[in-house]
């Protein structure tokens, strides 16, 4: 059998299934990895030392956990933390995949305010002292002259992170969750055969990093040439 005839029957319809819920994940992981990576990283401009102290200490901790412990305490351990109505309530949904994205999301989040908080401190002081000799307030210092900046040299890491996001869903299949490589793993079991079914997870992941390493490449490019019409 040729990859062509593998995709084109009832095995690439099970891989689409997983590619969909593979996407899906990544999507929802992404965006609440970024909330909370604002959210770690705003906490971390606080004025207060403890507070600054104990967010970096946390950040530190979970980036220093591998992933699959996240996802396995998350599915095992922290369900049975909560009350009997909450837990009902998550069990009778689907688990896998919301255990799975909140373990991903809270991982992402602490490698986000990493390249977040990297942005800002490559900020020039100059730029808040311009800014608040012209007038500006601290806070609208932060939102129209230093976070704007921040952000648009951030956005290349986190392009990098969703890359990093979307090959790190595959461990979701540890905890049954059905995305690509869990239809592989399923196909294989069924044809006994592992050179297609992985092959073609292959392919899908390498297209999905090389779409977003070339939006990053573009993305710095256009950069550039930004800085140089200004400059």
């Amino acid at each position: 059998m040729t990859l062509i005839e593998f995709l084109s029957g009832r095995y690439g319809e099970l891989l689409l299934k997983g590619l969909t819920v593979t996407l899906q994940l990544s999507g929802v992981t992404l965006a609440a990895g970024f909330v909370i990576g604002v959210l770690l990283t705003l906490i971390r401009l606080s004025p207060f030392w403890i507070v600054r102290q104990a967010v970096g200490l946390l950040v530190d901790a979970i980036r220093s956990v591998p992933l699959l412990v996240h996802v396995i305490f998350w599915y095992f351990g922290a369900p049975e933390l909560l009350p009997d109505g909450p837990r009902m309530w998550l069990y009778a949904r689907d688990v896998n995949f919301i255990c799975a994205a909140i373990a991903i999301s809270i991982y992402a989040g602490a490698f986000i305010s990493e390249d977040l908080r990297s942005g800002l401190r490559s900020i020039p002081k100059g730029q808040t002292e311009a800014s608040l000799s012209l007038g500006f307030s601290s806070l609208e210092t932060f939102r129209y002259v230093i976070l704007p900046q921040a952000f648009r040299i951030s956005v290349p890491p986190l392009l990098g992170q969703a890359m990093t996001i979307t090959k790190n869903t595959s461990i979701a299949l540890m905890i049954g969750v059905p995305e690509l490589v869990y239809q592989a793993q399923r196909i294989q079991d069924i044809t006994y055969e592992p050179f297609l079914p992985y092959a073609s997870a292959t392919l899908v992941y390498l297209a999905i990093c090389t779409m977003l390493t070339l939006a990053s490449r573009a993305y710095s490019r256009t950069g550039v040439k930004s800085r140089g019409a200004q400059a």
